[in-house]
């Protein structure tokens, strides 16, 4: 076999993310993939610890590395914590209460599930994306709260105070379930003044403008809005600086190749590496790099898309 993968668990927004260990021609590469810190994850497993410092204890001659978080100081936000600040965000409200948030974060959903029965709620999907995600996450055991999600048409009769609607669109699409209630157009539910409306999600750059469109419709129809700014119901499933440090401690690297981000991510994800005595360069797509010593550049390769013609 020219080389030898082995996987280890590492939380992130997601369940059954791995990072990976690649053994080949006398090398030992480690792929972290999208990972976060978390001693209390809520859905999926936590950091194999152990097994990472053994990894660390043998050599790792490359890590390639997460980048989306590195500016940031600081460590990850628990899921649990984000769970807790959830739940107080939502007990004092009076009136409906909708919660948008990425539709693949399961352990968001399970939290939501269980706040709406510790708040005397009962709660519903709104968009295909979450209903599809739950489906899957039931199947495979992942999501097993009791009550559970119960269909719009029946949330929507209760009264106001007693419905907490999760929905997609965090990211502002326009036509997505939140963009649509933004815009009074949504087929299974009205929102009215006095109620709620919690981003436990994080704004992607580049998703500015129609955020921003969609926030000033809600306000204008009266209804209250709480961000991850304004109260901690947000963990994001990337690492800042101190996962980055303890991570790097127990794999002692010798080369970092800093990836998923914009260049200024992968910029100040090597400018932290070096400072904890790790060499490195940063990769652009479409670069060939040599990792048979210290990483270098020896050539740049086409990489965008390209049309396919199909005969027949």
């Amino acid at each position: 076999m020219p080389f030898r993968p082995s996987g280890f668990p590492s939380p992130h927004s997601i369940p059954e993310s791995h990072g990976i260990l690649l053994q080949v021609a006398g090398r030992r590469l480690y792929h972290s993939g999208d990972w976060k810190l978390d001693a209390q994850p809520l859905v999926g497993e936590v950091t194999a610890e152990g097994r990472l410092r053994a990894i660390g204890r043998e050599g790792v001659d490359v890590l390639i590395g997460d980048s989306t978080n590195a500016p940031g100081g600081g460590a990850s936000r628990s899921e649990a914590a984000v769970q807790d600040g959830l739940s107080d965000a939502i007990r004092p409200r009076a009136g409906r209460v909708v919660v948008t948030c990425f539709a693949s974060n399961l352990a968001r959903l399970h939290s939501l599930a269980l706040i709406a029965f510790d708040t005397g709620r009962y709660a519903g999907l709104l968009g295909r994306s979450l209903r599809s995600m739950h489906g899957v996450g039931r199947a495979h055991g992942y999501l097993q709260a009791r009550p559970g999600f119960i269909d719009p048409w029946e949330l929507g009769f209760l009264p106001p105070q007693q419905q907490l609607w999760i929905c997609t669109g965090s990211q502002g699409e326009p036509m997505a379930a939140l963009g649509r209630l933004a815009a009074g157009s949504h087929p299974q539910l009205t929102l009215e003044a006095g109620d709620t409306v919690l981003f436990s999600s994080r704004l992607i750059p580049g998703n500015e403008l129609p955020l921003e469109r969609i926030k000033s419709q809600l306000k204008g129809q009266g209804v209250h809005i709480i961000d991850d700014d304004m109260a901690p119901i947000h963990a994001s499933g990337h690492p800042p600086q101190d996962d980055l440090r303890e991570l790097y401690g127990w794999l002692r690297p010798r080369y970092l190749l800093p990836v998923h981000g914009e260049p200024y991510h992968q910029q100040a994800h090597l400018d932290f590496a070096r400072r904890l005595g790790i060499g490195g360069l940063v990769p652009a797509n479409g670069e060939l790099i040599d990792l048979s010593g210290q990483p270098c550049r020896v050539a740049e390769l086409p990489w965008a898309l390209r049309e396919v013609e199909r005969n027949g």
